[in-house]
């Protein structure tokens, strides 16, 4: 047989997987893809040396199908065996590394002794200083600490416990939501958080079985209507003011500014939500609503330099000296906490003394000058 009967081979039991997996027989669907896997590999030994472009394609369909099996091994050796090959382009070269590493990452997982939830948040961060698989500690740092604040809040929202104004969850909601990180298949930066699957959460979802899928089934949900619809979608699924306003919060210093985009989807939600500058500017729409706007307003640019939210102020500073905000009740230690130190901006009031009252607050764009972090 030719390579083109062979591939042809390979893409119709790939067809039927594909069906097999959307009907619910999954097992039938991971013999369908180890047959088609087999039938690109012939197909790879039926090639004319000559045809690179073509060899590669189907190195990585093989290896991709493998992986699609679940075959770890067979699909590890594969990428082996291929990558060892001299006629072998760069593209596919890259593309069989970046599976290896979801091997990888999937070995370590399976063979960890902790249960992790089949659902899980990926987010993938871009930008022209993203490169592929590395990103600045401060961007990757925040995304990471906003996801897993949204994940506690979606937690505490779900079990309806009172709006938490500042301080950690609860222990109890430590032990039912325990978010891990983990690298992800690297395309520009990407990130997976996972929420590990523990007995405490049966009394979170009263004996539910798929309680961390709920969590993320809501943290989708939620996330995705404080960015594309805040005014409808999101006041029908949280009616509540003062959670309504920390997820719109927490939306908001997820969305990054104009340098940077992410991308968050899971396998339950495939249907990716963007974040960019323009869902920031929709988000910061949405707060000014919620919490209202003053007719005599105030910006405050600086370096965010001390938090009191039991006394309700915080104090930045910038060139000129310092200033101090009142009015910072409603805003959470998981919003501002990850600011301090850093350049942010800060939305006021001033009544008729001049004394500043707290409207919101976001991070600046810009990093931090030397002097600014000495200051």
């Amino acid at each position: 047989m030719t390579w083109l009967e062979h591939h042809r081979e390979a893409e119709s039991l790939a067809s039927r997987a594909d069906v097999a997996r959307l009907s619910g027989n999954v097992d039938q669907a991971k013999l369908l893809c180890g047959r088609a896997a087999e039938a690109e590999v012939r197909a790879i030994e039926a090639l004319e040396p000559s045809k690179h472009r073509t060899l590669g394609i189907t190195a990585v369909s093989a290896v991709a199908l493998y992986y699609k099996a679940e075959q770890m091994k067979t699909a590890e050796n594969t990428a082996y065996r291929l990558l060892a090959l001299d006629n072998l382009p760069g593209f596919a070269r890259i593309q069989l590394r970046d599976l290896l590493q979801a091997i990888w990452g999937d070995q370590l997982r399976t063979s960890a002794t902790t249960s992790f939830a089949s659902s899980q948040v990926n987010v993938e961060i871009m930008g022209d200083d993203i490169l592929r698989g590395g990103a600045p500690v401060s961007t990757v740092f925040g995304s990471v600490k906003t996801v897993q604040s949204l994940l506690y809040r979606v937690a505490e929202f779900t079990k309806g416990v009172d709006h938490r104004r500042q301080g950690r969850p609860s222990q109890e909601i430590r032990a039912i939501c325990r978010p891990w990180v983990f690298h992800a298949l690297a395309a520009n930066y990407r990130f997976a958080v996972t929420v590990e699957d523990t007995t405490g959460q049966q009394d979170l979802f009263e004996h539910e079985q798929a309680g961390p899928s709920r969590i993320v089934d809501s943290f989708m949900s939620i996330l995705r209507a404080s960015v594309e619809s805040p005014e409808e979608d999101l006041v029908a699924m949280v009616p509540a003011w003062d959670y309504r306003h920390t997820f719109l919060r927490l939306a908001h210093d997820l969305s990054p500014g104009s340098h940077h985009q992410l991308n968050v989807w899971s396998p339950r939600h495939t249907d990716q939500v963007l974040l960019d500058v323009h869902a920031k500017k929709r988000v910061s729409g949405a707060l000014r609503e919620v919490v209202g706007e003053s007719s005599t307003s105030h910006t405050v640019k600086g370096v965010l330099r001390a938090v009191h939210l039991d006394r309700g102020w915080l104090m930045v500073r910038d060139r000129r000296g310092r200033y101090t905000v009142n009015g910072v009740d409603d805003t959470v230690d998981d919003v501002i906490g990850t600011m301090v130190n850093r350049e942010v901006i800060v939305n006021t009031s001033a009544d008729g003394k001049g004394h500043l009252r707290y409207q919101g607050i976001e991070t600046a764009e810009e990093p931090l000058s030397l002097f600014q972090l000495d200051a």
